[in-house]
Formats: C-alpha cells, structure tokens, sequence
C-alpha cells in the first residue's frame, strides 16, 4: 500500500513595518524631525568634474535630490546654462579659440547642501590639419571641386587649399610653397622664389577647421599635367608647416598599355592536379578588371599591380580558356591549358531503402559515376557506415564489413575505355547486417568511396549521406 503525506502550510498574518530612506521618528511631543537634505550631481555628493573637447559641445550632468529646488551659482562666463531641475543640468560651451586650456568651477546648492562642479576645456592649437585640391580655370572658377577625384587630361590650375585650428588672436604669415611632380621635380617659373614655386601672404584666424587657398598653379589649357601624384609643400619662417599630395588619375579610355608578365598575350599550362598561379600586370590605366575565366579557374587575389589564378584539379579531358583583362580600350589575356586528368567523378547518389534481393530486406545505393584515363583498371565501389555522430558501425559476423570491422559493402568493376561511364551502379546491403541493435529510430550515415584497385589508390569519395533507420 502506498501513503502519501500531505504538509500543510499555515499562514500567519504578522504585522509588517516598511521602512523607506528617510524615516520619520516621531517624538513624544508628537512633532517630526524632517528629513535630512540630500544632493549628489553625477553621483557624487561633494565634488564632480566635466570635461569639454576643444570643439565644445553639450552636457547633461545628473542630480538626485530629495529637495525640491535646485539653483546653480558662480557659472564660468565660457559656460552656457541651458536647464536646471532636480534630476539634471544641462551645461553647454563652444570652440576654445585660446592657446590654453580653460578651467572653471559652479556651484549647484539644494536645501543648505551643495557641491562644487569643475569643468575644463583643451585648448585650441594652431596647425595645418589637412590639405585637399581643386581644378580650376583661368579666372579662379572651380572645375572640380575640393577633394574629388582629379584627372591630369582635365586639370588646367591645381589649386591646394589648407584646413588648419587657429590661433589665439590672428596671425599673419608668409608662407612659401613648393610643388613637386611625380619624379620629385621641383615646378617652378621665372618669377618663382629661390627653393620654391611661389609665397604668399596669409592670415591665420582663431578657430576649428579653417581654410587659406593657396595660390593655383597650371595653364589655362588642360592637359599640361601628367599623370601621377604631385606634393605640395608649405612652409613658414623657414619651417615646413605641412604637406600635402594628389594623385592625378589617368582615364581608363587614355590607357596605352595593359600587359600581363610583360606581354600582351601568356600562355599558361597546368598539369592535371591543376595549382596556383600569380600574374604580374603593368599598365598606365587607373582602373582594370578581369572580363573572362574559364569555368575550371578561380580568381583568388587582386591587388593594382597583379592578380593569382588557381586552376582546380582535372579529372577528365584535356580543357583550355582565357582569362582576359581588360581596361576601356587596352585587352591583355591569358591562354590556359591543362592536361587530362585520371580519376573518377562522381556525378549523383541516391539511395532505394524499399528493395528486396534474395528475400532479404535491403537498401540499395545506386551511384552514377564516370573514370577517366583508367581504361583496363579494376574500380572498386565502397560503402562505409557509421552513426551520425561519427561512431563506426561494427560488423559482428564478417559478412558486411572491412578487415578492421566496419559495417561496409563493395563492388567490382571494370573501366573499359579512357572514359567510362557508369549510369546506375548498384551497392545491395540487407538491413540487418547494419547490425543496429534496439529499437526505435536510429540516426546513421554512409560514405561513398572509389578506388583505382589497379593503382591502390583512392581516386573518389563522396560527402557523408544521412538516413534514418526506424525498427
């Protein structure tokens, strides 16, 4: 006989006395204490500090408090004071325009408590922090705006143009600049200052990211760059300040060569187990890409200068293709040829697991497969089983099996030509000799493979195919 035992829980209703932060006490006058103030900005109830980039910005500084109102004292006059409440300030300053940092301190009180707030800002330091270049004509007109990309066919004046932060107060300068071209040549004219291609007066103003363009130099017809990339040097008081570079593209359709290994036509032969090969390309055209590859080939790196090719393994006839390259007018390519291959490919499996041989229950795996160059070779078809997880399947009574004792069913055959093809090649294996034990349904797998019995070799194989067996 069974028992149960039961528990009973029971519940007592007791008083419960809930307590929040602040705890009023009363007092045997009957009176109150009220609670003490309490304010913390950023989490801290003594000090707290903010830190502005040079830029400026925004800042929201938190408060807690259990004082109704809160007031700020002593702002910095950098500081702008956009909202003040009791969970928040919102503090804002602009770009220091000063060499030196800026530092300064508030107050933010409530109810008799306060706590001091440091804020500081970096400061602004003069310097060029950036070069970019315009295309213009005669009359200073923009043709191809700062920072585009430029083509020497259709520069007529390259125009520098610097961004620099400012100083403090304004400062006037001379600056001295030197254009080089893409051999280090030093451009310069009659009137040019020793060492330079031109000076100029600027003034540098306070402030973030300003700009001084700088005198352009040219003709006032294009085409008097080539192309390549050009240096601008800026100098002051005998300093270099800056420098800055250009590279003036050359259209694809201005191209006058593209060649591969220093040729315009390569022929590259592979051997049957194929390889990886690497192409060196020059030309004088911007931009280049590959229009064609054989279907046996992959593109498998690219870089301006060259590109690698890898050629797969060939199994069957000798197979050729071109890779060409192309820019808008100049063609280069490659002549690939690679030899026949010996082997086996293997074009489809499929499995019939409602067959009867011999008047044994079975699975048939029926494989269509086709050997090349292994005319007069004895192929051998082999089935390896195994459970999903990839424990082999053991065979208990050396019928169905391998010499070391997995679950395994073969095949013989004949290649009769230099390309044989087997349409539906049959591998029979009665159910009970996958020897799985227990009942229900069992996850399990097989892998197909070829072998040249002639050569020893393994000359085919298969990805591992899943089934299900339910008993």
């Amino acid at each position: 006989m069974r028992f149960r035992l039961t528990t009973f829980l029971i519940a007592v209703m007791l008083p419960l006395a809930i307590y929040g932060q602040d705890q009023i006490v009363r007092n045997p006058g009957g009176g109150s204490k009220p609670p003490a103030a309490r304010l913390t900005v950023n989490g801290s109830s003594r000090a707290a500090g903010v830190t502005f980039p040079v830029t400026g910005g925004r800042q929201t500084l938190s408060v807690s408090t259990n004082q109704g109102t809160v007031s700020v004292a002593n702002m910095p006059d950098w500081i702008t004071q956009s909202g003040v409440s009791n969970t928040s300030i919102v503090i804002e300053c602009g770009v220091n325009p000063s060499e030196n940092p800026r530092e300064g301190k508030f107050t933010v009180k409530a109810g008799g408590k306060s706590v001091i707030v440091s804020v500081s800002q970096a400061a602004s330091k003069m310097g060029v922090v950036d070069m970019r270049f315009a295309n213009v004509d005669g009359n200073g007109n923009v043709v191809n705006d700062y920072g585009s990309r430029l083509f020497a066919s259709e520069v007529r004046y390259l125009k520098p143009r610097l961004i620099y932060n400012g100083p403090a107060t304004p400062k006037a300068r001379i600056l001295y600049v030197k254009f080089l071209d893409p051999d280090g040549n030093h451009l310069r004219s009659e009137s040019s200052p020793a060492g330079y291609s031109f000076k100029q007066n600027a003034t540098f103003n306070p402030g973030q990211l300003n700009t001084i363009d700088l005198s352009a130099w040219g003709s006032s017809s294009s085409g008097s760059f080539a192309p390549g990339l050009y240096r601008v040097e800026v100098y002051s008081d005998g300093v270099r300040m800056y420098s800055g570079a250009v590279n003036l593209s050359r259209r694809s359709s201005e191209s006058t060569y593209l060649r591969i290994n220093n040729q315009n036509i390569v022929n590259s032969r592979f051997y049957s187990d194929g390889g990886v090969r690497t192409f060196d390309l020059s030309t004088d055209c911007d931009e280049w890409r590959i229009t064609e590859i054989p279907s046996f080939c992959e593109l498998t790196e690219t870089d301006p200068y060259s590109f690698t090719v890898k050629v797969r393994p060939n199994q069957g006839s000798a197979r050729s293709g071109q890779i060409i390259v192309s820019s808008d007018n100049q063609t280069a390519r490659v002549n690939v040829n690679q030899e026949a291959g010996s082997g086996v490919k293997i074009n489809r499996i499929w499995t019939d697991f409602n067959s009867v041989r011999n008047g044994q229950n079975g699975m048939v795996i029926h494989i269509d497969f086709e050997a090349q160059g292994l005319k007069d070779h004895s192929i051998g078809a082999n089935a390896y089983f195994e459970y999903s997880d990839g424990r082999e399947l053991k065979d208990i009574d050396g019928n169905y099996g391998t010499s070391d004792g997995q679950v395994a069913v073969s095949a013989l055959t004949t290649a009769n030509y230099d390309n044989s093809r087997w349409n539906d090649f049959e591998l029979f294996i009665p159910l009970s000799q996958l020897h799985v034990t227990g009942k229900g349904t069992v996850s399990l797998r097989y892998q197909l493979q070829i072998h040249d019995r002639s050569a020893g070799a393994l000359v085919g194989s298969s990805e591992y195919i899943n089934f299900t067996l339910t008993q």
